[in-house]
């Protein structure tokens, strides 16, 4: 397949904790050079330009080890393991541990992968709850659009904001 077949470990379709609205993603790196190493943290850098999304605790070349796997329990951290090995030693450890490890052969597939992650993030910050309003009158223009009168009552709704219109928990726009 295009991932490593050798490891059990593979990352939910949601990463859960590791991908919420306006935190950063710890990573820790593994790869079989110090080039590749390199390679990687200049790759996942691009994704760091607007806000900073992922944050890289460690990068290093060869296995992961078990100090890998705690530094990533430790700091909720997803490990990236570029063509190495994980020993079954550290398998077990990682299951135990409740880490996620994602095993890559092609850079490319890694970074799709990373920025999968980072959208899924993004999505996350855009349903975040940032105010709520009452509407106290509604315009009808002569186009046909309506205008809704509210009144701000918790946080800022700024002009171009996107909006869920709510009756009684029911959503009508």
């Amino acid at each position: 397949g295009e991932d490593k077949a050798q490891s059990a470990i593979r990352l939910p379709s949601s990463a859960g904790n590791l991908v919420s609205a306006g935190h950063v993603i710890n990573l820790i790196i593994r790869a079989d050079s110090t080039g590749m190493v390199g390679a990687i943290r200049e790759g996942l850098e691009r994704f760091n330009k607007d806000k900073r999304r992922l944050n890289i605790l460690y990068a290093g070349s060869g296995e992961v080890t078990s100090s890998d796997v705690l530094l990533a329990k430790a700091n909720q951290a997803l490990i990236i393991a570029f063509a190495v090995r994980t020993p079954e030693k550290i398998i077990d450890l990682v299951k135990e541990s409740k880490v996620l490890i994602l095993d890559f052969e092609i850079i490319y597939k890694l970074m799709e992968k990373m920025e999968a992650l980072i959208l899924e993030q993004k999505a996350a910050e855009d349903s975040l709850l940032k105010g709520q309003s009452e509407v106290l009158k509604i315009f009808t223009l002569s186009s046909g659009d309506r205008v809704f009168g509210s009144k701000v009552l918790l946080g800022k709704i700024k002009v171009g904001d996107m909006v869920k219109v709510l009756r009684d928990e029911k959503l009508l726009a």
